[in-house]
C-alpha cells in the first residue's frame, strides 16, 4: 500500500510583514504547511511562524535573498527536498521611490529583477518540480497592488516593474 503524499505546501515571498503575513496566516489556518520566506525581516517572520505552530499549524520562517536565479532555484529545491511544494506566493517586492526623469538604472533593473524576473522564474521551477501523476495541482499567485491601477509618478520602476 502506498504511503499517502503529504499536504503540498505554500512558499509565501515576503511573508514576515503586513499583506505576507496575512497570507502565511490566512494559508496556515486553511491547512497548508507555510514557508515564509523572509530577507530583512526575521524577527517578525519567526515571531509570525512561532505563533502559528502555537496554533497547531505548520509555519517555517525561510531566510533567503531571492534577487538571484541561482537563490531561488536552491530555495526551491530546498524546500521541495522537504516536502512538496505546491504553490508560491509572489508577494515580495523591490519598492523604492523614483519618477520617469530621475530613475537610477541599476535601481530600477534591480526592482524589474525582483518584481518581474523572480515571480516569472519561481513558477517556472514551480512547474520544473511537477512530476507525472503526483497528484499536485501547482499554482503560482502573483501580487499586484494599488499602485498599477493608481498611478502616479513617486514610484516609476516599481510601477513599471509590477
Amino acid at each position: 500500500m502506498r504511503e499517502p503524499t503529504p499536504r503540498p505546501g505554500v512558499l509565501v515571498t515576503g511573508g514576515g510583514r503586513r499583506l505576507g503575513a496575512a497570507l502565511c496566516e490566512a494559508f496556515a489556518r486553511a491547512g497548508w504547511p507555510v514557508w515564509c520566506q523572509y530577507y530583512a525581516s526575521r524577527e517578525e517572520a519567526e515571531a509570525l511562524c512561532e505563533r502559528l505552530r502555537g496554533e497547531g499549524h505548520s509555519a517555517n520562517a525561510v531566510e533567503a535573498d531571492i534577487a538571484s536565479e541561482a537563490r531561488r532555484r536552491a530555495l526551491v529545491d530546498r524546500l521541495c527536498a522537504e516536502g512538496p511544494l505546491g504553490c508560491i506566493v509572489n508577494n515580495a517586492s523591490g519598492f523604492e521611490p523614483d519618477t520617469g526623469l530621475d530613475f537610477d538604472e541599476a535601481t530600477a533593473l534591480r526592482q524589474i529583477g525582483l518584481n518581474l524576473i523572480a515571480p516569472l522564474d519561481f513558477a517556472r521551477l514551480l512547474a520544473r518540480h511537477a512530476a507525472a501523476g503526483d497528484g499536485i495541482d501547482r499554482c503560482a499567485l502573483h501580487i499586484l497592488d494599488q499602485k498599477v491601477y493608481n498611478l502616479n509618478p513617486d514610484y516609476f520602476s516599481y510601477t513599471v516593474s509590477k
